[in-house]
């Protein structure tokens, strides 16, 4: 039980599944949950399939003796006794009781209920509001029900890449809630326009996933696409002579998987039983008690039908058993498949999943999917605008080549101008929407052309100004007085765009915790929309950094992002700045930790992991020594001297070196990196000074 995770189990239909996505427009961009239940429901009505998706529900809606009378009659007698209405029921539904007695209220209850829906399918649009109000049961309004149906499908479109949810905070209730944001993404709009099969999706749907918030969550921690593992387990099985397997069981087995690469040691260790029929079942492998059992059922629905509507499976009836076996088509989309999978935030060899990897990696995948197990080098590089904008050709051939190294590499060889891949065996499974955290990034991976800005020359003017917070930040830098750094930072900062922006939090957190020093709460325009952006600072004065602790960190940062936990469906994105003295520790131990000897950038790899499986929007961590800060506050100090009183958000074509914008700070080898040479990043900046 410790080990089983969930499947969406209300989304089990997939007539359902396709006529939901038939509805979704790609030129809408951006939906909320609460579009989505409207539009799902409005159209189910309209196209008369609400009856067939819904029958029990339409029953309740239509008939004069619903499936759920007797029910509701106890209901309504024992209400008929509560001298008060009870928590949880209805007020109106309790009035009309006391009013009217139990059954002429059942009766009245029931009328209202048939004539909602009669008005609301003569008119869906006009009466939708009045409709999802009414009274479907004495506790919920049919708003509620009507939720919790749909979220299962919202949910599974969304893990699946269709509509990516890159929301996650803090509270279960604002997981799926009706300001929840989603996009259709480029992966999504191949599906509606027929572009990309259903099979093809469904191996592609993956735990971890960008999209699930493992701090709430922490089941979701784990390596599996789960219809994959299915075929997988019954293909395997099949060649030891065991040509299907009972439903729950198959349930039960990919339920449980932590790591793919457990499917080997599930099907040695359970050939033998299984050749026998009669052991084929749940019950005669693992002792399991009513409440697993009942959740491997749920889990076993999701599973099976999708598997089983898209020919993926076979289904036979042996007495009290479904035994399920692989079909041609299945052993096709299964050949067809990458082996190896990759998940959001994963680390391959010495290089994290950043959006570049993931883009190679894919790449590799459809060539070998393809029939093509030679690359061009150049033509890869040559790919993609904005890959070029950020790593020049000779890093690009340094990934190739730390790709090379990894253990079972996907690359056979690579010579002067031509990459070998190896088969799919070695081939990672990426998803563009679910293994990335935001739009952004996973267009990129999926082949969107984006043209970056030309980088444009920054001349930093004479400032006396200027000067002055450098000089500051400098001295305080280099000294030990830490309250003094973190004020003199706070103050750079806030010179920036205005007070307003800035906060310094320090220990204003309840019962005086600790927060990140400063925050800094940045407009900024990202996809098309006004969001924000937390920069949360972290300054160590002089010989500081060598008491590091990323556990205390990482507390502290997560509860500064608590702070913000109103605003976080308006957040885009965090950038977590830590900002040092002369000089940041690199290969070497990172300071305090216990006896473990983490290197310092080892703890910025773990806070950025950490916080993004809280959040799941883009997450990144830099960390600058006092020069190289400098050299990128006199770059934004420019900047934004030059926006005046028309400031609304910065952009990336204003600003072109901010957080993911750009080549400084756009994650490559992963979404954490140290700045300890200024001239680099002047350099990367193009900055020049005015003469003094």
């Amino acid at each position: 039980m410790d080990r089983f995770y969930h499947l969406p189990h209300n989304a089990v239909l997939v007539a359902e599944f396709n006529f939901l996505v038939s509805k979704l427009n790609p030129e809408t961009k951006h939906y909320k949950a609460k579009d989505l239940q409207r539009l799902f429901l409005v159209e189910q009505v309209r196209a008369n399939k609400f009856k067939d998706f819904h029958p029990k529900p339409y029953r309740n809606f239509t008939e004069q003796n619903p499936p759920d009378k007797d029910k509701l009659r106890s209901k309504f007698f024992e209400l008929e006794n509560a001298p008060i209405c009870p928590s949880h029921t209805i007020q109106e539904v309790y009035d009309k009781i006391q009013e009217l007695g139990p059954e002429d209220a059942l009766e009245w209850f029931l009328q209202n209920r048939r004539d909602s829906f009669a008005r609301f399918v003569a008119d869906p649009e006009a009466n939708y509001e009045s409709f999802v109000m009414t009274p479907y049961t004495t506790q919920k309004q049919w708003k509620y029900n009507w939720a919790e149906f749909v979220r299962d499908y919202i949910q599974f479109l969304s893990y699946i890449g269709i509509i990516p949810a890159y929301y996650k905070g803090w509270g279960r209730e604002n997981e799926m809630s009706g300001e929840a944001g989603f996009v259709i993404s480029k992966l999504g709009e191949k599906y509606i326009n027929g572009e990309i099969s259903l099979p093809r999706m469904l191996m592609g749907y993956k735990y971890r996933n960008a999209l699930v918030n493992l701090d709430n969550y922490p089941q979701y921690a784990r390596k599996v696409r789960p219809f994959f593992a299915a075929l997988q387990l019954l293909a395997k099985f099949e060649s030891q002579g065991v040509n299907h397997i009972e439903r729950n069981l198959l349930a039960g087995f990919v339920s449980c998987i932590m790591d793919e690469v457990e499917v080997d040691e599930i099907v040695r260790r359970h050939k033998r039983q299984l050749s026998d029929d009669a052991n084929n079942n749940l019950q005669s492998i693992i002792s399991v008690n009513g409440v697993f059992s009942k959740e491997i059922a749920r889990f076993a629905l999701t599973l099976s039908k999708f598997l089983i509507e898209t020919g993926l499976i076979e289904s036979n009836r042996n007495g009290r058993f479904n035994l399920l076996s692989i079909s041609e088509l299945g052993k096709q989309t299964l050949a067809d498949e990458p082996k190896k999978i990759a998940v959001s935030n994963d680390v391959i060899g010495q290089l994290g999943l950043t959006p570049i990897i993931g883009y190679i990696l894919k790449h590799f995948a459809d060539s070998v999917r393809s029939g093509n197990n030679e690359v061009e080098i150049a033509r890869l590089y040559e790919s993609s605008e904005l890959l070029k904008s950020i790593v020049d050709e000779a890093t690009f051939r340094h990934l190739l080549d730390d790709l090379k190294d990894v253990a079972d590499s996907p690359i056979e060889q690579i010579t002067d101008g031509q990459i070998m891949l190896r088969d799919l065996n070695y081939q990672y499974s990426i998803n563009s929407s679910a293994d990335f955290s935001d739009i952004y990034d996973s267009n990129f991976v999926e082949g969107v052309p984006i043209k970056p800005h030309k980088q444009e020359i920054v001349r930093v003017e004479r400032s006396t100004v200027l000067d002055g917070i450098v000089q500051r930040l400098t001295t305080a830098a280099l000294a030990s007085d830490g309250e003094a750094y973190e004020n003199e930072l706070y103050g750079a900062v806030s010179n920036l765009i205005g007070n307003e922006y800035a906060f310094q939090l320090g220990n204003v957190g309840s019962r005086a915790q600790r927060l990140s020093d400063t925050v800094w709460k940045v407009p900024i325009l990202f996809d098309d929309e006004q969001k924000k952006l937390l920069v949360i600072f972290e300054s160590k004065a002089g010989n500081a950094i060598n008491g590091f602790d990323e556990r205390k960190e990482k507390d502290d940062l997560k509860r500064t992002i608590r702070h913000f936990a109103n605003e976080l469906t308006e957040i885009a994105g965090i950038w977590y700045i830590v900002v040092d003295g002369p000089h940041l520790p690199e290969n070497q131990h990172g300071g305090f930790r216990g006896g473990q000897s983490l290197s310092f950038e080892e703890k910025l790899q773990d806070i950025q992991h950490t916080v993004l499986s809280v959040v799941n929007k883009p997450v990144l961590v830099s960390a600058m020594n006092i020069h190289s800060f400098v050299e990128y506050y006199k770059y934004l100090f420019q900047i934004t001297r030059q926006f005046g009183q028309t400031f609304t958000a910065f952009n990336d074509t204003v600003v072109q070196n901010f957080w993911i914008w750009g080549s400084l700070f756009h994650p490559v080898r992963s979404y954490s990196k140290i700045y300890n040479d200024h001239l680099m990043v002047k350099n990367t900046l193009r900055t020049t000074y005015a003469e003094q």
